[in-house]
């Protein structure tokens, strides 16, 4: 079945942003009095903040102050993401345009906040060429749980079979897979898992790669 709508998650596949949400984390615990090992924080990846909250409170105790992790984690933001703007991923804006071209609906389906996810799409000047975003305040169920994708799904007025979503992170490859979405893959800081392999219609190198994969599927 032929490909009628792109779902983009956002941080680490949109944008350059993993590594500065790690950042600040990893402040956040210090500031509370814990760290984060590296397991934790790839824990966090692709993850609403609700979701991570639970998995501080599984790893730290339930009298943890989840409160006190994202009020730090909010100053430490302001200062981490002030440094200069957020760089975009390779191959973005070229993606973009061959999705307009080819009149390919397109969502944004992040399990990150609203206004994580406006200020990044407005500051790169890209507000206007997504036509739906999703974000983790509008499902119950965040990733790897398939409401998201299925609720951008809704939204663009597109099947789920005809979807393709790219991602980064193994609970968002999970969450498409269980829509009935084909998903694609495009690694950010970690190899894909063996399982994100198994799932993935394709692992690409970068943003630009999907255009070949879309061409060969719509043309």
């Amino acid at each position: 079945m032929k490909i009628s709508a792109l779902i983009l998650d956002l941080d680490g596949l949109m944008f350059d942003t993993e590594p500065l949400n790690r950042e600040v984390a990893g402040l956040a615990a210090s500031d509370c009095g814990i760290t984060l090992s590296p397991s934790q924080q790839v824990a966090f990846l692709g993850r609403r903040p609700a979701d991570c909250g639970e998995l501080l409170r599984s790893w730290f105790g339930e009298k943890f102050s989840t409160e006190r992790f994202w009020e730090r984690a909010k100053l430490h933001s302001q200062t981490v993401y002030g440094r200069g703007p957020t760089g975009l991923k390779a191959g973005l804006l070229d993606l973009l345009d061959f999705a307009a071209a080819r009149k390919l609906k397109t969502a944004v389906a992040s399990s990150a906040n609203l206004a994580h996810v406006r200020r990044h799409l407005g500051d790169a000047g890209l507000l206007s060429r997504i036509e739906v975003v999703v974000t983790g305040e509008d499902v119950t169920c965040g990733k790897p749980a398939p409401e998201i994708f299925l609720l951008a799904a809704q939204r663009l007025g597109a099947p789920a079979a005809q979807c393709l979503v790219l991602e980064d992170a193994e609970v968002g490859v999970l969450a498409a897979a269980a829509a009935g979405m084909r998903v694609g893959v495009v690694p950010d800081l970690l190899p894909p898992t063996d399982q994100m392999r198994r799932l993935a219609v394709a692992i690409f190198a970068s943003l630009s790669e999907v255009i070949g994969f879309l061409q060969s599927q719509i043309d």
